[in-house]
């Protein structure tokens, strides 16, 4: 049997069981071991790979990141921190149309499961005065919450893929940061220019001494952008001096989180039993979980030698990697309706296709990957954010999809070309 049907068989057994009650770390942990047999590993030879997998330090970084991550959103949901750059940020813009699109993207800022629905009242006062279709509303709440995941270092989705792709944090970043800027152009074409008759709103006496409190709030979050940039520069200095600094993509993540909750812990005065409330979720055994699935099912794949079948059969059959690309992750985002979901079941097949690409045209064809995915996400009828957002609003779930496709439509357009001249460049 052809390997590219072994891998498509195994891909498409992760995706339907993940559509059952069967948790997806159970999923992948299956399409890992029946794709191992497949290619003809031996139980000893299998178990081999598996302990290599979830042994290294690239798979405890991970974990370790997704953990404090989503320590660090119940901390600043706890605290009232994320509520109060919110309201900062209300009393800096006036103009309403602004407003209802920036206050889901400042909440978005967190990882938060369901998080549109922790945005939904504000963008529902915003444009409560005015006849706006429900839908509208819905899918506005439900598209700004989203714009960060692209390129944002506390979302696990990204993490992983930075993880998955073994490239420096702040190249990936850089790279897929247009991708974002597209979402916003996509949304403010089609969700925000046609609200021509929204009245800004009346702002404070003091916009100055607000944006102040918005910067002074928002200081612990943009710290991890800076521990990131500022490790950079560290190492690039010191190997110009011959001091080479050698160091895993996800530490200077994992180091900006940290210092992130620290801030958060002293600004809001946290003490040990906001630190136990905190950690009383079974989410983080979830995620530990699924990052170890994930990383066993990337495993199997690297260790067996299906991966270079692969190549092979692209090439008899003239299969273009390109479909692959963009086809895999947008199905797996569509079925597991989250980021890590589709990173974690596409990219483990889609990157050992990449190799010997340049290194630009490795990241945009990574990008491209990721767009598609995204975009299958957005489009899930499982992404519990679009769920809740329709519920909120008393939205028609049809007439969200109709706005949602052209949303969808304007973004692959535009990520379509930013890759041609990426891949052109490199």
């Amino acid at each position: 049997m052809p390997a590219i049907i072994k891998i498509l068989a195994s891909f498409s057994l992760v995706l339907i069981l993940s559509r059952t009650r069967l948790h997806l770390s159970f999923s992948l942990l299956i399409g890992a071991l029946v794709l191992g047999f497949w290619a003809g590993q031996s139980p000893p030879g299998l178990c081999g790979i598996i302990l290599h997998s979830i042994s290294r330090w690239s798979t405890f970084y991970l974990v370790g990141i997704i953990v404090l991550i989503l320590l660090l959103s119940r901390l600043m949901e706890q605290s009232g921190h994320l509520q109060r750059i919110v309201y900062a940020f209300v009393l800096v813009v006036k103009d309403r149309r602004a407003i209802s699109a920036l206050v889901p993207a400042l909440i978005g800022l967190l990882p938060m499961p369901g998080g549109a629905l922790f945005s939904a009242p504000l963008v529902k006062k915003t444009l409560g005065d005015i006849p706006i279709p429900a839908e509208r509303k819905a899918i506005i709440n439900y598209w700004f919450r989203h714009v960060w995941e692209y390129w944002w270092p506390l979302y696990p989705g990204f993490i992983l893929a930075v993880g998955l792709l073994r490239v420096p944090t702040w190249k990936l970043m850089a790279v897929q940061f247009p991708l974002a800027i597209f979402c916003v152009i996509s949304g403010s074409l089609i969700l925000l220019l046609p609200l021509k008759d929204l009245k800004k709103r009346e702002g404070p006496a003091n916009r100055w001494e607000s944006f102040r409190t918005l910067l002074k709030e928002s200081a612990p979050v943009l710290t991890i952008i800076g521990v990131i940039i500022g490790l950079n520069l560290l190492r690039r200095v010191l190997a110009r001096l011959g001091l080479e600094l050698n160091y895993p993509p996800e530490l200077s993540i994992l180091i900006g989180v940290v210092v992130c909750i620290a801030l958060v812990i002293r600004t809001n005065h946290l003490g040990l039993n906001d630190l136990t409330r905190a950690l009383r979720d079974r989410k983080y055994l979830d995620f530990v979980f699924l990052i170890i699935a994930i990383m066993i099912f990337k495993g199997v794949l690297s260790g067996s030698s299906i991966i270079l079948e692969i190549k092979e059969e692209l090439l008899d059959y003239r299969i273009p990697i390109l479909l692959i690309i963009t086809i895999l992750p947008f199905i797996s985002g569509l079925v597991t309706g989250i980021a890590v979901g589709f990173v974690g079941s596409s990219f483990p097949v889609i990157i050992p296709l990449l190799a010997g690409l340049p290194p630009i045209s490795y990241l945009a064809h990574a990008a491209l990957a990721y767009s598609c995915g995204y975009m299958g996400m957005m489009l899930s009828p499982v992404h519990l954010c679009l769920l809740v957002s329709r519920d909120y609003f008393d939205a028609r779930l049809s007439a969200c999809y109709y706005i949602l496709l052209k949303l969808v439509v304007v973004v692959i357009v535009l990520t379509a070309i930013y890759v041609f001249i990426l891949t052109r460049i490199g």
